[in-house]
């Protein structure tokens, strides 16, 4: 996996008060540079926004200078979601405001083109991760052809 997934406990001793801090870390991402798979950081998002459906706790995102990988994250999850809500975004318009509010956010072309191949792969592809437990029955699913199928669901997304 090219992220880590840490749970954090926060105490304030003089008030006895605890907090619980998730921090995921992404592993996979060189400094000016892209990850070399978009699939990771899509699991990563996801799971990240299945942990906090409603915003129920703010989100930090950071990296070294907090522009670059940074600014490539926030557009990433601000468009998936906005792509999930209206079935439409506009890529260059959300870069635009954001650099307007910050100098650099999304630092260079390579960048700029992952999002667009990352937004691609999630709407065409979807979520097609599976967990190591539920191997085994989602294999036996998706190699079954229904009554009203004329190929497998395995075959099917082999062939997108």
């Amino acid at each position: 996996m090219d992220f880590i997934v840490r749970t954090i406990l926060v105490r304030k001793t003089s008030i006895g008060e605890t907090r619980r801090v998730k921090h995921y870390q992404f592993l996979d991402w060189p400094d000016h540079k892209v990850p070399s798979s978009a699939s990771s950081l899509l699991i990563l998002i996801r799971r990240m926004r299945s942990e906090n459906p409603n915003l129920e706790s703010p989100i930090i995102v950071h990296c070294s200078a907090g522009i670059g990988r940074s600014g490539t994250f926030i557009v990433l999850d601000a468009l998936l979601q906005q792509t999930e809500r209206e079935k439409q975004i506009n890529i260059l318009s959300f870069v635009h405001k954001m650099r307007t509010q910050r100098i650099d956010m999304v630092q260079n072309l390579e960048q700029y083109i992952f999002i667009h191949e990352t937004i691609l792969e999630a709407v065409q592809f979807g979520n097609t991760a599976v967990m190591a437990d539920d191997l085994p029955l989602y294999v036996k699913n998706i190699c079954c052809i229904k009554a009203d199928e004329k190929i497998s669901k395995l075959e099917s997304q082999f062939q997108v």
